[in-house]
């Protein structure tokens, strides 16, 4: 499947597989999950190999031609590994800043776009590019143990360079705001529900709703503790030390403690 990049509605749920008895064992068996959807990834292959082959040359003509490192890419910046992890477009937009910001859901992380020619990264630590960076990302937050390969990374790279601003060649190492976690809750107190539950649909809804394709548990009212909301989003531990978990984390700059308190007030007890 060729994606729209430009699209403003482009997620990754276009992609994903979906069976209600696979998640419903999944929410059963806790960590166990990946294993029920491997087996569902094999019976999704074994029925593709059994399957009539396509008898169309210019439709193999055609996959010949979308196998290049840009659609690649593409591809790579889709994939869930069936549902095992987060996509790299469940948490980025590829748009401009300005249509990212618009786009909905809206993206955990800051957009990719113009990433490719960024002077630098940050994210607990610095890294020369978004190749190198990425790797961060693969084994934290997707846990893939070994990261991205040389040839995934260059894919990923060719791609991002078709998403920079025109007649620019480089652009400043961004500047991330640290995480902080208030120690008296009641700080979080004072939100709107109403204005909460927009957030929650446009922020948190992607990956915490109850459809068989969620890729986290459900989230709903009145379900969970305010101060457990607030480290997971902020990314951290009930020690309070900052170790985000495989969710990733919201700096302020991309959800105020305003808009914070707004979801608290929707969702929390």
């Amino acid at each position: 499947m060729v994606m729209n990049l430009d699209s403003a509605s482009t997620t990754p749920q276009q992609t994903r597989p979906r069976s209600a008895g696979l998640r419903a064992q999944a929410r059963r068996s806790g960590g166990r999950w990946r294993v029920a959807w491997a087996m569902a990834a094999s019976l999704s292959c074994l029925s593709l190999a059994t399957a009539e082959p396509d008898a169309n040359p210019k439709g193999d003509t055609k996959e010949k031609k979308a196998d290049t490192p840009e659609a690649r890419g593409r591809a790579l910046l889709a994939d869930t590994g069936e549902l095992a992890y987060a996509s790299c477009l469940h948490c980025h937009s590829i748009l401009a800043p300005e249509k990212a910001q618009k786009q909905t859901p809206r993206k955990q992380a800051h957009t990719l776009f113009g990433a490719a020619i960024r002077a630098g990264w940050r994210n607990r630590n610095t890294y020369a590019d978004a190749a190198e960076a990425s790797q961060f990302c693969a084994k934290k937050f997707q846990g893939r143990r070994k990261g991205l390969s040389a040839a995934q990374r260059s894919d990923l790279l060719a791609v991002l360079k078709t998403r920079v601003p025109q007649g620019k060649t480089t652009l400043p190492k961004r500047k991330v705001g640290k995480p902080r976690v208030h120690k008296d809750i009641a700080k979080y107190d004072g939100g709107d529900a109403k204005r909460g539950q927009t957030r929650f649909a446009n922020n948190c809804a992607e990956c915490h709703h109850d459809g068989d394709d969620s890729i986290s548990f459900a989230l709903k009212p009145g379900k969970k503790r305010k101060a457990f909301i607030v480290r997971k989003v902020r990314g951290f531990d009930a020690k309070r030390r900052f170790r985000p978990s495989a969710m990733g984390y919201y700096t302020p700059e991309r959800l105020s403690d305003d808009a914070l308190r707004d979801i608290l007030a929707y969702l929390g007890r």
